[in-house]
């Protein structure tokens, strides 16, 4: 009768080890996905930092170009009159999309002011993201001389 003791203590020990493994490995994996979670989250955040400085240059380019003529910034950048300024929305993908549509993410705005006299056109540019609306992603100031 000695021999069935040491093997159902054996199994309880076997059982109790197992336990304690699947018990590790389930924490382990749990800190896993919580990095990866964090990790995707802080790419996208870089990826929508990239493109609004880069949308946000382009677009203070234009301005140098042509001015605050919302007609050749229309045909410059896409979007249109936006309340004291100009706007151009983007998806998810940061591809352009109407101003209304749902599927905007992002909006870039542009407002222009003039100095009296001295010929400087003074432009801000707020890429906002749409969830976070009184947080801009990116803003850039920029002054042009247009006599």
């Amino acid at each position: 009768m000695a021999q069935p003791r040491r093997s159902s203590a054996r199994s309880g020990t076997f059982l109790l080890e197992l336990i304690i493994v699947i018990l590790f490995f389930s924490v382990a994996s749990a800190i896993c996905v919580s990095l990866f979670v964090q990790a995707r989250l802080e790419s996208r955040q870089s990826q929508a930092l990239s493109a609004a400085d880069l949308q946000c240059r382009s677009a203070a380019e234009c301005v140098r170009s042509v001015g605050s003529d919302p007609g050749a910034l229309t045909q410059l950048l896409g979007g249109g009159a936006w309340q004291d300024g100009f706007a151009v929305s983007y998806n998810a993908d940061f591809k352009p999309v109407d101003n209304a549509a749902p599927a905007a993410r992002y909006r870039m705005t542009i407002r222009f002011s003039q100095q009296s006299g001295s010929g400087l056109l003074n432009a801000k540019i707020d890429y906002l993201s749409l969830d976070q609306p009184d947080t801009p992603v990116y803003t850039l100031d920029t002054t042009f001389y247009r006599p």
